[in-house]
């Protein structure tokens, strides 16, 4: 069910990176970025006992998620397909 869950998950990301334009490629760079937040704030919350962690990951997802829900795509076609709005 997980797996299911992160297909899903990535279908839909990169379906809206292309519609603004970008490779899915955008994706996978961005895994490492994920990765090292968390592993930060894990160390940061060992060191300081804080739920430092809980926030700082929520907040990256958060930011993640406002950057590719507000950004308004292309209008028209690009090279991945016409406007499914249009």
């Amino acid at each position: 069910l997980f797996m299911i869950t992160v297909w899903l998950g990535a279908a839909g990301t990169v379906k809206r990176l292309h519609d603004l334009g970008r490779t899915g490629l955008w994706l996978v760079l961005s895994l490492p970025w994920f990765v090292g937040v968390v592993l930060l704030t894990r160390v940061v919350a060992d060191a300081f006992g804080t739920p430092a962690d809980i926030i700082a990951f929520f907040a990256a997802v958060a930011g993640t998620v406002y950057a590719l829900g507000a950004a308004s795509g292309i209008i028209g076609p690009n090279k991945y397909g016409p406007n499914p709005r249009q």
